[in-house]
């Protein structure tokens, strides 16, 4: 591909391929040095010449380079224009959900609808990209802007016609997911998470509202949670809106209880029982619903298939049932409005008693650790504070700050030894929440990934007690 095909005014120099990462550049390549919090870019264009880059695209001043440099002004949003462009090739079907809580659950529920219509799909979130044959780790909710048209365009090179990808207040902010074409978006909820960054819950807002004032076309939908206290921030854009939940007026939750749930979707009812667990997870399906039938099938089809969904991998997932009735769930809950709804979802499940095992990460939003704390002691009978991503922090600090909020939990720091504890003192019909990892297997002390599988753990904890 020619270079002057990537961006008007530019030369027609041959392009093999764009990267982001010295690291990355092949012989032929274009290179993005982008000037960052930490280091600038410029730093590692010797590097990428070295490995092979034609041409470099950056946002300083530089001259004396053996390779042509062109500069341009608001370089992040140049990236992901040309990375559009480069691979252009993209899935029939593109919606993007976002919000603090349910992304993940909402992307698959979406992928699992389309496949039961009969097309191909897959998720782009914070379990990478999934699909049925190709599988990919990024480890970030929302790759960089190469890395995410790339994917696309792999996805629909692999024959699949669906996507539904997680689009993450970073991501937006940082112009990750630009000049993406989508036919639909969804709002989840809006509550504390990323303060570290975006330092107030209006930035953050404004953040999220990016998916429907910078990437949603003028012709797409809206599909917005009319329950949260921000549905009227979102429903403040230029598009059509649906709005889906108790208050809900296209697709609205008429009766919930436990398992049965009764909807009127378009003025036409219907009730069905679910597989999935809590109010918070009905409300992620119906979000799911709208952005497949925003796409353009009908509600009569994509409705019955509601019951058929499961919950993704770390999301209320059940982990085990002890001898004594007494059953284990995990869930990636890591914010104070997750852990509540995931503790709630679980209440009118529980015939004895509600424990909880969770801890907060190093290295994010330090103020949300009493509030989670509180609320564990709040909604739980018996809690146990422990280690969750310390990363560079001091581990017992951290959980010092949580027990803040929670004075009488007991402070295990070994994640393994307080699941193993929590397990052994469960009594009939108990349940256990361990929260904060969900699908995550590993964890961060310093800067170093160890593995570590909550469900894994659970598990051997389980079938030792169920051995005794």
């Amino acid at each position: 591909m020619k270079l002057s095909d990537l961006l008007d005014g530019l030369p027609e120099i041959d392009v093999s391929g764009i990267a982001l990462d010295s690291r990355k550049v092949q012989k032929g390549n274009l290179f993005f040095a982008i000037t960052g919090n930490l280091k600038n870019g410029s730093e590692f264009i010797p590097d990428a010449i070295k490995n092979g880059a034609v041409a470099i695209i950056g946002d300083e001043d530089l001259s004396e380079l053996s390779v042509p440099y062109f500069k341009v002004e608001e370089i992040r949003k140049v990236v992901p224009l040309i990375a559009s462009r480069f691979y252009h090739q993209k899935p029939k079907y593109v919606v993007a959900v976002t919000g603090t809580n349910g992304k993940t659950s909402i992307a698959s529920f979406v992928a699992q609808l389309f496949k039961k219509l009969g097309h191909k799909s897959a998720t782009i979130g914070t379990l990478g990209v999934v699909s049925d044959d190709y599988n990919y780790d990024f480890g970030t909710t929302t790759p960089d802007a190469v890395e995410f048209h790339k994917s696309l365009q792999t996805l629909a090179q692999n024959g699949v016609e669906a996507v539904c990808f997680e689009a993450s207040s970073h991501g937006l902010d940082q112009h990750r997911i630009d000049d993406t074409k989508i036919q639909a978006a969804g709002f989840t909820n809006l509550t504390q998470d990323h303060l570290d960054y975006h330092k107030d819950m209006e930035h953050y807002a404004q953040a999220k509202k990016l998916l429907f004032t910078n990437i949603l076309p003028k012709d797409g939908i809206a599909v917005l949670n009319a329950d949260d206290d921000y549905f009227e921030t979102f429903a403040d854009c230029d598009h059509k809106v649906w709005s889906y939940g108790f208050k809900g007026k296209e697709i609205k939750i008429t009766a919930n209880d436990k398992h049965d749930v009764s909807l009127q979707v378009f003025g036409k009812a219907y009730h069905f029982h679910t597989n999935v667990v809590g109010d918070f997870q009905i409300m992620n399906m119906l979000c799911a619903a709208g952005l497949v039938i925003a796409c353009g099938f009908e509600a009569e089809k994509v409705i019955p298939l509601l019951p058929e969904l499961l919950p993704p991998e770390g999301r209320l997932d059940f982990a085990g049932e002890l001898k004594n009735g007494a059953k284990v769930f995990i869930d990636y809950a890591h914010t104070p409005d997750a852990l509540e709804k995931a503790i709630l979802a679980l209440r009118p499940y529980t015939a004895n008693k509600l424990s909880v095992v969770f801890g907060c990460g190093g290295d994010r939003d330090k103020t949300k650790r009493p509030k989670m704390g509180k609320i564990a002691q709040d909604l739980a009978d018996v809690v146990y504070v422990t280690d969750d991503n310390p990363r560079t922090e001091n581990a017992e600090i951290i959980r010092q700050e949580v027990m803040v909020g929670c004075p009488q939990a007991k402070n295990v720091g070994d994640r393994s030894v307080a699941i193993k504890i929590a397990i052994e003192n469960l009594k009939n019909d108990d349940i256990l929440l361990i929260a904060g990892k969900g699908h995550e297997a590993y964890q961060i002390i310093g800067t170093t990934k160890h593995h570590f599988n909550d469900k894994e753990e659970a598990a051997a904890a389980i079938l030792r007690f169920n051995q005794q």
